[in-house]
C-alpha cells in the first residue's frame, strides 16, 4: 500500500485537524509521516491534549471500502486533484472519487462546471464526454491501430515493451481522450500477448 496515502488519511482523519490546518501541516513539515509525528508535541505547546491520531488498520479498512466501491482517492497538490479547487482555502485535502471521466476529460469537464453552475454529469452529457469502457469498440480500435503499426507489434512481441505506450496513446489520441485508460492498457496487453 501507498505509505504516503497512508499517512495522509490518518492526518485528515484525526479529529481536530480540518483542510487548513492540514495544508498548515503539510507544508511546514513537509509530509503527512513528520507532521503526524510532530502534532502531539504541538498540542501540548498549545496547552491543549494531543489528539487520537488515526490508526494505519482503521485507514487501511476504509481503503479497502473505497477500492471495493471502485473508487480513489485524490489528494490535495497531487496527480488529478482538480486544479480550481485546490486553489480555494478551506478545500479538502483528498477526495473519493468514482467516476468515469480520465484526467483529461475531468481537466475539461471542472472548468465547463464552474463557467455554467452544472453538475459534472449535464456537462459531460451535453458535451459528449463520456468515457469509453465498452470492450467490444475499444478492441476495435486496438486492432485498427495495430493492423496500422504492424512494424511496432512485431518489435513489442520481440521485447520492446516499452511501445505498450505508443498503442496506449494511439488509442488515446482515435478516441480524443475518452478511452478508458485501465481498460485500454489491459486489452492492448492481451491484444499484443
Amino acid at each position: 500500500m501507498d505509505r504516503d496515502l497512508i499517512a495522509t488519511l490518518r492526518l485528515i482523519r484525526t479529529p481536530g485537524i480540518g483542510p487548513v490546518t492540514c495544508r498548515q501541516l503539510l507544508a511546514r513539515f513537509g509530509s503527512a509521516e513528520a507532521a503526524i509525528d510532530a502534532v502531539p508535541e504541538l498540542a501540548r505547546r498549545g496547552g491543549g491534549k494531543p489528539p487520537v491520531i488515526a490508526t494505519v488498520a482503521a485507514v487501511e479498512r476504509e481503503m479497502a471500502q473505497v477500492e471495493k466501491l471502485g473508487a480513489r482517492y485524490l489528494l490535495s497538490s497531487k496527480g488529478l486533484y482538480p486544479s480550481l479547487l485546490d486553489a480555494v482555502d478551506g478545500a479538502p485535502s483528498a477526495l473519493i472519487v468514482k467516476g468515469d471521466l480520465t484526467g483529461k476529460l475531468a481537466k475539461e469537464v471542472l472548468p465547463k462546471m464552474f463557467e455554467t453552475g452544472d453538475s459534472a454529469a449535464t456537462v459531460v452529457e451535453r458535451e459528449g464526454l463520456k468515457t469509453i469502457s465498452d470492450t467490444g469498440e475499444l478492441e476495435r480500435m486496438i486492432d485498427a491501430i495495430i493492423a496500422a503499426n504492424p512494424k511496432q507489434a512485431e518489435q513489442y512481441k520481440a521485447g520492446r515493451t516499452a511501445l505498450m505506450g505508443f498503442f496506449v496513446g494511439q488509442v488515446m489520441k482515435s478516441s480524443r481522450g475518452q478511452a478508458n485508460p485501465a481498460v485500454v492498457n489491459d486489452l492492448v496487453a492481451a491484444k499484443l500477448a
